[in-house]
């Protein structure tokens, strides 16, 4: 859900995916460049008449067309070349990006990794979350280890998986620095760190580790939630 919330924000936003389950669409994200097909959708062999067919088992198999051939799933199989207009639409969104995000990938399956180094050729800031070190981990401006489940939502939803100042009545809280894993504490530290860039004293905050900036960060935020609970109960 981090991802619809950020291309929510960021139209623009493009996700590009290796993935053929569909899942990304049934969360919500619309601006979706599908690299290896979508296992939903059935396309004619000689035809290339294309359909989606989302039923778990099919009644003929194989498939046939009605134009009597044989029907496949619209993925690309070993061998097989991506799609031509689906991998241009993704090597433009990545020269013209300001960021790429590397989620979750080996970073081995190529022409799909290509995309990494094509990003740092353009000047572009390239960001990897990963539970363990890939091929491009070195190439990136900034690697974060650990599940995206957990780093995402710091870096993409920031205070949106929190509680805002506004539902302490309802008994919301935020969680603790006690609570947070080592991932998210990275991942917010690198959010705070952009956030703050420009704001705050380079040397002073080159000096903060990141759990001290995080530390320091709640700190701030459950004042302000007891001070606005406190205004409340004057009122």
């Amino acid at each position: 859900m981090a991802l619809v919330e950020l291309e929510t924000r960021k139209p623009e936003f493009t996700l590009i995916t290796q993935n053929v389950d569909g899942l990304h669409e049934l969360a919500g994200s619309k601006n979706v460049l599908k690299l290896h097909g979508d296992i939903w959708q059935v396309r004619c062999t000689q035809c290339g008449a294309a359909w989606v067919d989302r039923r778990p088992s099919l009644p003929e198999i194989p498939p046939h067309c009605l134009c009597g051939a044989l029907a496949r799933p619209g993925v690309v199989w070993f061998g097989e070349p991506l799609p031509k207009r689906i991998i241009g639409e993704a090597t433009q969104a990545v020269k013209s990006s300001a960021i790429l995000l590397v989620i979750g990938t080996s970073a081995v399956v190529y022409p799909a990794a290509g995309l990494i180094p094509l990003a740092k050729a353009h000047g572009r800031t390239v960001i990897e979350i990963n539970p363990d070190e890939t091929p491009c981990s070195d190439m990136a401006d900034c690697s974060l280890h650990g599940p995206a489940g957990e780093i995402l939502p710091c870096l993409v939803g920031s205070d949106s998986h929190r509680p805002k100042e506004s539902d302490a009545r309802s008994g919301a809280r935020m969680k603790t620095f006690a609570e947070m894993s080592a991932p998210e504490i990275t991942a917010m530290a690198s959010w705070l760190r952009s956030k703050l860039q420009g704001r705050a004293n380079p040397l002073v905050l080159s000096q903060l580790s990141d759990e001290e900036l995080v530390r320091r960060y709640l700190r701030g935020k459950e004042e302000g939630i007891n001070h606005g609970t406190r205004k409340q109960e004057e009122r």
